[in-house]
């Protein structure tokens, strides 16, 4: 709270007043306390000198005890109004005689005035002494003692001389008082002289500062105030001299701005509309761009097969050359329009960064067997240089990832004409930072000026005008690479010398994804020596330190020849030769192999660059590209591979004791294919619909099932509506529904339409085959206990079917959702979701199921937006070789 301050005319009348008042207060209290102090000290006075008298004059009457003259000596005294009363004692203390007639007590020792109840008791002592017979001092008697022959008390009441103190105190403060008074008045007076004017003046300040700028002050004051009102009425004017100024000023600026912000909306209106129109010129851009990608790539990726298979017929020479030119030119514009699709997509922010598990070395050497064939073609040495550390699995984004070293290997592989291309891995475990993953890709191509390098991460730029004319390309792929990179919180950049090659190196965040699996040691394998010949030195040295990690000898061989000697004592081995790109073709190898077989019959292991086919006639051969993937290595030393790559049994034993009857409504056929395999390998007869209506129809025209295994989601009448309708027919007939949605207002709404029991996706085989042991009981009237629940048994509804066949199923629905999205049929959309949806609920993929959902809910939404960008991702989802 804020504290008021005080005018000025209150701060001069309070220095005029507090001295007066002090002085005042203190005069008239000295001179009252004294006169108070006086009329005491005059009372204690008087009874001390009146009780001295009257024991002086009672002095015979108490030696004689005559009362009367005692009475005669207190008439007098007592008669005054101060006097209550006198008391004679004797020696001994006993009353002679007394005035008053009211209780009194008096003390014998008393030496000093005492006040006892509103009553001064003033004690004095009766003495004998001898008179002086003579003048002669000679005769006087030697003993000067005098005898105490008794005690006179004089009792004076303090009543008078409290009025009297009163009065005193009245008087005193009425003279104050009245002092008071007449200073205020005078500070009054001669304070108004000080304060009107400066008052005056500080009410002037105020309306200048309101703004009344024609005030002026009285300038009849006198001395400094004159002075000051002078000076105030000048600056007034000054100030309202400026403000007329200041006011022309500010209208003429108001006029131009006015001006100005008329022409700036309609500028703003002008902009808005280009805006708008520009938008969407961008919408429709990015539609024709989508639909002229589709539209060229599905005829492009025809063409491209189909040369394939021309390549693998007969045709002479000039049709060969004519088709690698046409196979060439096919890729080069299939790689075009990915590059402006995805700079498209970057340009409008309509790509996400997706955060899946996935294997980092599965798919390095993806990316590296996509560009091995280009780079066999050329005669280039394609290299991984991976560490031995390396993480099986991270969390990332596996496409993403792959597009940026496609780019990069594609660029280092297009502009090298002879020597290697090769990709080095390594971690960055500094204590202070996250594991990152470093990546370099070289290359010993013709390199990049100095000067240019900056141009490169330029849309539609190269580092050379004529590169475009000699190797082709949109100019867009290090563009891609670089916003992709930044978008996976990564870095990039480039270091090149014209003429002997180029180094990109990527700097990527790395999060380890959990461990799935256990670790498995090699130590089995069989007690044979590894003879390694690879006539390139980088290969060779990366191999090498690959193979040095087996409990096994290892012996690189620098000279075709040094084989014959190695192989002479017949010690047992295995051979892992390399190939050279230029010689990666069936007769060379060919010729490779007899040469060896000359010598040795041991297993061999050729590593090939590029996918082209070779067919080699010679047992104990294994053929692996190169360079080689770690596990398919391991594979072909005979080593045994991860858990995670062995193949269930697709088979079920029978657990039902009595035969069912199930109908099983399902829309996808594939979902349908699979729980019926798995109800007939529990030993039920199982029939299948594919709609509610279906189910409707088919109780119509077939006996009564013992079961109904009911899916919810089905296009027409959906599982609810159908489990209605059952159950106005056949009131006890049992209804399982099957379902992936939570959600608890579906499940009361099935519950509402009567179903016997909810079993959720992915299907709990045990508590399946519980339900189903229930109702045999109630056919058999026999009491079966449920098996344990065996690993076989968990898992058996993914033994039923191969991952191939899964992989194919998602990735055709996958297909058929984009094909929907292209021709934007969102009813299409909606139903293939649901299936897709279906099947991944059913087998427990909820990276899957998530990516599903949001697209299905973008096309009820119909955002189209958001339908591209939930399609794309479920389209990379799908791709994936380890579906989740």
């Amino acid at each position: 709270m804020r504290r008021r301050s005080l005018s000025i005319r209150y701060r001069v009348m309070a220095l005029t007043l507090l001295p007066m008042t002090l002085l005042a207060l203190v005069l008239g209290g000295y001179f009252t306390l004294t006169r108070v102090a006086e009329t005491r000290a005059n009372l204690l006075e008087q009874g001390q000198a009146m009780a001295r008298l009257i024991a002086s004059a009672s002095e015979f009457g108490v030696l004689s005890g005559n009362r009367q003259l005692l009475r005669s000596l207190s008439s007098g005294p007592v008669r005054a109004e101060e006097v209550s009363d006198i008391l004679f004692y004797d020696a001994d203390f006993r009353l002679l005689f007394r005035s008053g007639e009211f209780d009194v007590e008096v003390a014998r020792d008393q030496q000093e005035p005492r006040l006892y109840q509103g009553i001064w008791h003033f004690v004095a002592p009766i003495t004998a002494r001898t008179l002086p017979l003579q003048d002669n001092p000679e005769l006087l008697s030697i003993d000067n003692d005098s005898e105490t022959l008794g005690w006179v008390a004089v009792l004076i009441s303090a009543q008078p001389t409290l009025r009297q103190e009163r009065a005193i105190l009245l008087r005193g403060a009425g003279l104050t008082l009245i002092c008071l008074v007449i200073a205020m008045a005078l500070a009054n007076r001669f304070g108004r002289r000080i304060t009107y004017p400066v008052l005056g003046l500080t009410r002037l300040i105020e309306r200048l500062q309101r703004g009344e700028l024609n005030a002026r002050a009285d300038t009849s004051y006198t001395g400094e105030l004159k002075t000051l009102a002078t000076g105030i009425n000048r600056l007034a004017t000054r100030v309202q001299e400026s403000n007329l100024q200041f006011e022309f000023r500010v209208d003429s600026a108001t006029r131009r701005l006015t001006q100005t912000l008329r022409h700036l909306e309609r500028r703003n209106l002008e902009l808005q509309q280009e805006r708008q129109r520009a938008d969407d010129a961008n919408r429709a851009k990015d539609e024709f761009l989508a639909r002229m990608s589709h539209e060229l790539r599905t005829p492009l990726t025809s063409v491209i097969g189909f040369t394939e298979l021309l390549e693998g017929t007969e045709l002479n020479r000039q049709q060969q050359q004519y088709l690698q030119i046409v196979s060439r030119t096919s890729e080069l514009l299939l790689t075009i329009i990915d590059d402006i699709l995805d700079f498209s997509r970057l340009e409008s922010n309509a790509i996400e960064i997706e955060t899946l598990d996935f294997d980092l070395a599965q798919r390095l050497f993806d990316v590296l067997e996509a560009q091995s064939a280009v780079a066999a073609r050329k005669g280039l040495e394609l290299t991984a240089n991976l560490p031995s550390d390396l993480p099986r699995r991270v969390v990332g984004d596996p496409t993403r990832l792959s597009q940026i070293l496609n780019n990069l290997l594609g660029n280092a592989v297009k502009f090298t004409e002879r020597g290697e291309v090769e990709l080095q891995v390594r971690l960055s475990r500094l204590p202070s930072d996250n594991p990152r993953l470093l990546i370099c890709v070289r290359d010993t191509g013709i390199g990049i000026a100095a000067s240019r390098i900056n141009q490169l991460f330029s849309a539609f730029t190269q580092g050379d005008s004529s590169i475009s004319r000699r190797f082709g390309g949109s100019g867009l792929g290090l563009v891609i690479a670089q916003r992709l990179t930044e978008l996976m919180g990564g870095k990039i950049h480039l270091e090149s010398v014209e003429g002997e090659g180029t180094r990109v190196h990527l700097d990527l965040p790395l999060r380890y994804a959990p461990s799935k699996g256990k670790v498995q040691c090699i130590d089995n394998l069989p007690d044979t020596a590894l003879l390694v010949y690879e006539p390139h030195a980088a290969s060779c040295d990366v191999l090498m330190r690959q193979l040095q990690l087996l409990p096994t000898p290892v012996i690189p061989i620098r000279h075709f020849e040094e084989i014959r000697d190695h192989c002479r004592d017949n010690a047992p081995c295995t051979l892992i030769i390399g190939v050279s790109p230029l010689e990666a073709n069936t007769r060379h190898v060919q010729m490779l192999c007899d040469r060896i077989r000359a010598h040795t019959s041991a297993p061999l292991i050729f590593l090939i660059p590029g996918r082209g086919p070779i067919q080699l006639h010679a047992e104990a051969l294994k053929i692996l590209s190169k360079p080689p993937r770690w596990r398919e290595l391991m594979g072909a030393l005979g080593l045994p591979l991860d858990d995670s790559q062995s193949t269930p049994s697709p088979t079920l034993d029978s657990h039902l004791p009595y035969p069912l009857e199930i109908l099983v409504a399902e829309d996808n056929e594939f979902n349908r294919l699979l729980i019926r395999r798995l109800l007939e390998g529990l030993g039920a007869r199982v029939a299948e619909v594919g709609s509610g209506q279906e189910v409707l129809d088919y109780l119509d025209n077939s006996s009564l099932p013992d079961l109904i295994l009911m899916d919810v989601h089905m296009p027409g009448m959906d599982g609810i509506e159908a489990t209605r309708r059952v159950r106005l027919r056949c009131k006890q007939l049992p209804i399982f529904a099957l379902t992936a949605n939570v959600v608890p207002h579906e499940h009361l709404a099935l519950e509402a339409a009567g179903i016997n029991d909810l079993m959720l996706k992915p299907i709990n085989v045990p508590e399946l085959l519980r339900a189903l042991l229930r109702l045999c009981e109630e056919k058999t009237g026999q009491v079966h206990e449920a098996p344990a629940a065996t690993p076989e048994l968990t898992h058996s509804l993914t033994n039923l079917t191969s991952p191939d066949s899964l992989q194919q199923e998602v990735r055709r629905l996958a297909q058929e959702i984009m094909r929907s999205v292209w021709e934007k049929d969102r009813n299409q959309v909606r139903a293939y979701a649901h299936q897709l949806i279906g099947v991944a609920g059913l087998y427990d993929m909820p990276v899957l199921e998530s990516c599903t959902s949001e697209l299905q809910q973008a096309a009820q939404e119909g955002d189209m937006r958001a339908l591209w960008e939930t399609s794309s991702r479920l389209k990379r989802v799908a791709d994936q070789e380890q579906l989740e």
